[in-house]
Formats: C-alpha cells, structure tokens, sequence
C-alpha cells in the first residue's frame, strides 16, 4: 500500500489499527488476536463512517502483519474501509473521503444493486450470479437491499444448512421490507431472496453477516425503491 491523500484517486482509507500480543509468529487468520484486532477495526469503520458499514456500499480492509514485517518487531495490524465495485468485496477507486458517508442523508448507503451472472431460468432470474453491483434505485436494477443479518456464534455450518439460516433470516426481512407478510410473500411468484456473504474466512475472523437482498426477473427492471410494496404489483 502507498500512502497517498484522499483527494487524490483511491482505494482504501485507513480508519484505524492497533498492535496485537507479542509471539513467536503473526497469529493465524482465524486466531482470538485476529478476531480481536477486526473487532476493534469493526468499530473504528462504524466510527469514521457514522454508521455501520455492513449497510453501506462498503467493505473493510484488514491487514495483519506480514511474516518479514513481524521478524522485524512489527506487530501493528490496519483498518481500512474501501467502497465496493462490480462485488461487494473488490474496491472503486474514488477520489475524496468516505468519511461521515453513513451520516445524516447517508451517501454512501446501500440501496439499490445490478446483478450480472451466467444462465437464467425460464423466468429471467440468475441461475448464478458474478457481479453484484451497487445503482441507485433510479437506475434500471433487480436487486434491492433489505437489511444486514448476523449469524449466530459457532463453528462454520455446513452449507446447505447456511444456505437455510441465512435464506429464512433475509425472507423475513424481505417480508417486513415490503410491509407483508411471509405467507403474504410466499404467494408472491415474482420477488425472490438473494443474499451474499458469510464466507468461511469472513466467518473465521469473526465476521458472521449477510447482505439481504429482494431479487426480481431481470425481465422486469425496477426504476425505484419497492419498500412499502405491499402485496401491489411490481411498478
């Protein structure tokens, strides 16, 4: 990383770090001092931003120590924070900082997002999806964020059992997002649950979240928000 001014064009800012105990080596990815290191980078975002930047068209940089740096006697760890791209997890070169960017009228927040993926069934939803990227919702888009959900704590789930907590915690905020129901949403045929996250190494650092996405056809692109839908048509 080379140290340069936010106004200038970037990627990451730094918004925070700290040491971790001295050892013998840097400690693993999934250690308690990894875990404990993010969890203070976790709060140094929500602190810079003025929001939580699981809500926001962002993403947390975090960098432990490198082997040749810890021989030295580093033991300094780094927070960063990037704006996300064509996927949640690769960073937009911007010029100016993000900072404050979940404050007040939030600018930097998560509203809106166009998929790109492979296939698509026979009703023009994905099959698989490569690029998750963030629009504002006056743009043509498919995809709406409905809300942010923590895993509770535990070893790694086997994934089609993550695919069934994640997928019934984001249908019940789809639901409360549109103001209906779930047997309401259940007898919906045209928005469906779409979430990313909860990767094993997010998982192992202690990161346990999930973006919750509704998902309509991309045969029939929303040119705004659909919160408060109710059980309306798709406009």
């Amino acid at each position: 990383m080379q140290a340069i001014d936010c106004a200038e064009p970037h990627t990451v800012e730094v918004v925070g770090g700290g040491a971790v105990p001295d050892a013998a080596a840097p400690p693993a990815w999934d250690s308690d001092p990894s875990r404990a290191a993010f969890a203070e980078c976790d709060k140094a975002a929500t602190a810079y931003l003025g929001g939580d930047w699981r809500t926001g068209r962002l993403f947390p940089v975090f960098r432990m120590p490198l082997p040749a740096v810890w021989q030295a006697g580093g033991r300094q760890y780094l927070c960063g924070i990037a704006e996300a791209a064509d996927d949640m997890f690769a960073p937009l070169e911007r010029v100016g900082s993000v900072k404050g960017g979940l404050a007040q009228d939030r600018p930097l927040a998560l509203t809106c997002v166009q998929l790109a993926g492979g296939d698509q069934d026979a009703k023009g939803f994905y099959r698989t999806v490569d690029a998750v990227k963030p629009v504002t919702c006056d743009v043509p888009h498919d995809t709406e964020f409905v809300g942010a959900w923590t895993a509770p704590d535990g070893e790694y789930p086997a994934q089609q059992r993550l695919k069934e907590l994640a997928g019934d915690a984001c249908y019940l905020k789809i639901a409360q997002f549109l103001g209906v129901t779930q047997t309401q949403l259940y007898q919906r045929a045209d928005i469906y649950t779409f979430w990313t996250g909860l990767t094993a190494s997010q998982w192992a650092v202690g990161d346990r979240t999930a973006h919750c996405f509704l998902n309509v056809s991309s045969r029939t692109l929303l040119r705004a928000s659909i919160r408060d839908l109710g059980t309306k048509k798709l406009p």
